[in-house]
């Protein structure tokens, strides 16, 4: 075989190594998390429209935990934020917490889903700037989409999906393990419909249905005197109500007439008027306390 002969046999079969090799082997380093002992913290690199008809990528954002120990155990387990909006790279060792007994066999990742945290983030101010009972304008919504641009189409569920199945990849396991929180429910439901062979298990805190949030949220509202009724059990409220969804009624009545104020306390202990105007408000002031210890104590 001649010395030309020879060198392009050796090329190829270097660039076939290159093409099969795992992603992990060269897509994905990680380096030591700020604030997160025993964890590394890296990017993976994905198209930002995986058809092709928008040009781009998204620097995906992940930590992982990065001891011998951890990466010996079988299994891979990514756990999901909610919102949509909220990220989950920082959040690593708050997961791991609450799920200790299945850490005991698995490897935990959380990631900064795309258009989140730092994994390109989405920018509209005038939206992210509403408090959290406060309406979502038509808008308001239609100027975030202007804003956006034609890119908003890369930024759904089912793109979400594909980026856990490349972070899958990039670390070299067959199958994962999903955890999610209120909407991480759906992006893992929506990962085992597409992934069925490489789902080993879903974990599923506060639950999205797969089809979807009802934009009406009648589930949620069906739902809503059993929770009530459920923290004044064991007598909790004694001295307080007998009745909390009766009380709730009262105060949706009033709000249907007019409007309710009342004294509350800036985070400086500096007191101010505040005003419901809409049943809406009350509304998601209870939804809200769900994930708010303090308000649903004071509720």
């Amino acid at each position: 075989m001649t010395a030309a002969k020879t060198l392009l046999v050796a090329v190829t079969a270097l660039l076939a190594a290159l093409v099969l090799a795992p992603q992990s082997a060269w897509a994905l380093r990680l380096t030591p998390c700020d604030g997160q002992p025993g964890y590394g913290c890296g990017t993976l690199r994905v198209p930002l429209d995986r058809t092709g008809a928008i040009p781009g990528s998204v620097t995906l954002h992940l930590a992982a935990q990065n001891t011998a120990k951890t990466r010996a155990k079988p299994g891979l387990l990514i756990a999901l934020s909610g919102g949509p909006g909220q990220s989950g790279a920082d959040f690593a060792s708050s997961f791991a917490d609450t799920l200790r007994p299945l850490l005991r066999t698995h490897r935990l990742v959380t990631i900064d889903q795309r258009g989140t945290g730092a994994s390109g983030p989405l920018n509209c101010p005038a939206v992210q700037a509403l408090d959290g009972v406060e309406d979502f304008e038509p808008g308001a919504v239609a100027a975030c989409a202007a804003r956006i641009g034609p890119r908003r189409r890369a930024y759904s569920t089912r793109d979400s999906v594909d980026d856990l199945d490349a972070v899958r990849r990039a670390f070299g396991a067959s199958k994962l393990a999903l955890m999610g929180v209120s909407y991480g429910t759906f992006v893992a439901e929506q990962y085992a419909r597409v992934h069925p062979r490489q789902t080993a298990m879903l974990v599923l805190d506060s639950v999205v249905g797969p089809t979807g949030v009802d934009p009406f949220l009648v589930d949620t509202y069906s739902h809503l005197g059993r929770v009530l009724t459920e923290q004044c059990a064991h007598k909790a409220c004694d001295g307080v109500t007998a009745d909390p969804l009766a009380d709730v009624a009262v105060i949706a009545r009033r709000l249907h007439d007019g409007s309710v104020s009342g004294r509350t306390y800036t985070a400086k202990g500096s007191p101010r008027t505040t005003t419901y105007a809409t049943g809406e408000e009350l509304f998601f002031t209870i939804v809200s306390a769900d994930l708010n210890p303090f308000l649903q104590a004071a509720l």
